[in-house]
């Protein structure tokens, strides 16, 4: 029963997973990126971020500039409130599942539901089945007899 409950954590949790970890993965290309602009306000004349004072004519960034109204600070705490307490939950679930408590994924469900609202109008089915899915495990996990998560039982 205990393989069943952690197979259906996982299953459950990996498209999401995927989905936070390539936005994770996205961020931190644009802090790497020497040509990303960061704080850009939008006042440039037409052209852009070609248009941006930052720029000189031989720039090697000339060519392929980008750029986002967003700061480095405000990308750094929506990366932390978004996909990482998607994989916060994901972790509490899946270590609910696989320890036998039921508290714990019923944490990670509950972060889970907390996070489809930012993500209503994108992947947020993909949020609440994880998190239904969390609290399917925690029903399982509460059936479990008292010792089997910690390998007492004969």
């Amino acid at each position: 029963m205990r393989i069943g409950t952690l197979l259906l954590a996982a299953l459950a949790c990996l498209p999401l997973g995927v989905v936070a970890i390539r936005a994770f993965t996205i961020e931190v290309s644009n802090f790497r990126d020497p040509c990303f602009q960061w704080g850009e306000d939008g006042a440039s004349s037409w052209g852009g971020f070609l248009s941006s004072p930052r720029l000189r004519p031989l720039d090697p960034c000339a060519t392929r500039s980008e750029g986002t109204s967003e700061t480095k600070t405000g990308s750094v705490i929506r990366v932390m409130m978004v996909p990482g307490v998607i994989l916060v939950a994901i972790a509490w679930g899946i270590l609910g599942a696989v320890r036998a408590r039921p508290r714990l994924a019923v944490a990670g469900a509950c972060l889970m539901f907390a996070e489809s609202v930012p993500l209503m109008f994108s992947v947020a089915p993909l949020a609440l089945l994880a998190g239904a899915a969390l609290l399917v495990v925690a029903a399982l996990a509460r059936r479990v007899p008292p010792g089997f998560a910690e390998g007492t039982l004969p």
